[in-house]
């Protein structure tokens, strides 16, 4: 699989073929990062029993050395999901994954270029990172129950706005 992706990487023209591998790809990764991050983070657990699901998580997502050079000696649930879900560096967080998507959309060939107005995949994916980039990771954290409510409304939101996304483009 890394073979194919670097194959895709350094050999394939950048035309409207390479721009949809790349869609699938990106939309596919933000899939799995919501998926992963609701699975590990919105059930609220003990402190020990965070910290395994916190290193789980970066793990999973290939940003533990990175979150170790980054933080050092601090440690936090706040920490590591900056890194994963708002980090527009990390070319594995969740924000990397939809700003990479709105600049390959933007660039498929449109019927009509001459319009301002936004495509509906365009406002569905405008909607996302807006969405992701106004959160706010402390009151995304607090806990009433025994789950993450806010954390899990924000990924169950974008989740639907990336499957929306999916079928406006599938549906071209």
């Amino acid at each position: 699989l890394v073979a194919l992706s670097g194959l895709m990487q350094e050999s394939m023209v950048r035309g409207v073929g390479w721009r949809f591998m790349e869609l699938g790809k990106r939309l596919e990764r933000a899939q799995q990062i919501i998926t992963t991050l609701r699975s590990l983070m919105v059930p609220v657990t003990n402190e020990a029993d965070q910290s395994t699901m916190l290193n789980a998580l970066l793990v999973s997502m290939e940003v533990l050395i990175t979150y170790r050079r980054r933080h050092r000696n601090r440690t936090g649930l706040e920490l590591g999901l900056e890194l994963v879900m708002l980090d527009p560096t990390n070319p594995r967080s969740l924000l990397f994954q939809l700003e990479a998507l709105q600049r390959h959309i933007v660039e498929l060939p449109r019927a009509d270029k001459t319009r301002g107005e936004l495509e509906e995949e365009e406002r569905a994916l405008l909607e996302a990172v807006t969405t992701l980039r106004l959160s706010r990771l402390p009151q995304l954290l607090t806990t009433k129950t025994a789950t993450r409510e806010d954390l899990d409304r924000l990924l169950q939101q974008l989740d639907e706005l990336l499957q929306d996304f999916n079928s406006l483009v599938s549906d071209k």
